[in-house]
Formats: C-alpha cells, sequence, structure tokens
C-alpha cells in the first residue's frame, strides 16, 4: 500500500518526532531538516560527560530518496586541578587541636 504524503509534510513530522524526543531544529529548508539532541550521560562534582548528536535529513523528490547524516559527539569535563592535599582544608591537622575530637 503506498501513502502519498507531499514533501513539506513529511519534513513537518520528521521535525515534530525530533522536538518530541527532546531535539532541537537547529535550521530547515524546502528539502532538509538539521536537528541536535544533547544528552547529558553523567554528572559529578568533579566533572561530567554529554553526548551531543547532530542528524541532518535531506529529501530528493527527483529520485524519491532521503538522505540521512548523524554524528555523534562525546564531550567530558573536569576541573584543572585534581589534586586534593591536607592543606586544602585547614584545622584537618592542625598540631593545636591534635587530639582533640571536638570540631567547634
Amino acid at each position: 500500500m503506498h501513502v502519498q504524503i507531499a514533501e513539506s509534510d513529511l519534513l513537518e513530522k520528521i521535525a515534530a518526532a525530533v522536538q518530541a524526543a527532546g531535539g532541537t531544529i537547529t535550521s530547515r529548508d524546502a528539502h532538509a531538516v538539521n536537528a541536535t539532541l544533547t544528552a547529558i550521560m553523567s554528572k559529578w562534582f568533579l566533572g561530567g560527560r554529554k553526548v551531543t548528536d547532530s542528524v541532518t535529513c535531506r529529501l530528493v523528490p527527483e529520485t524519491l530518496e532521503v538522505h540521512l547524516r548523524e554524528t555523534a559527539v562525546e564531550t567530558s569535563w573536569r576541573p584543572q586541578n585534581q589534586r586534593i592535599s591536607p592543606a586544602d582544608f585547614p584545622g584537618f591537622r592542625d598540631p593545636d587541636r591534635a587530639g582533640s575530637r571536638s570540631y567547634l
């Protein structure tokens, strides 16, 4: 069974599907839709990781083809200096407080 659908209606349905999945339409013209979807995979105190997925869907009406291009870019971040030493916590090993358990 063949269903005839206009090219603009098909692009509109593709754009709606991308937005329903949480994506953002970055550009759109008469024959193509470009979109991005960003997923934060992990986030913690000392850094994180996210994946940005870029999708281009281009329709070729002369040959009734759909060209789909997809790229995924993973980025991670963390603070520049992750060294932690006792000097970072004043009072932790203070000789004046040796043997004292009170922190008040």
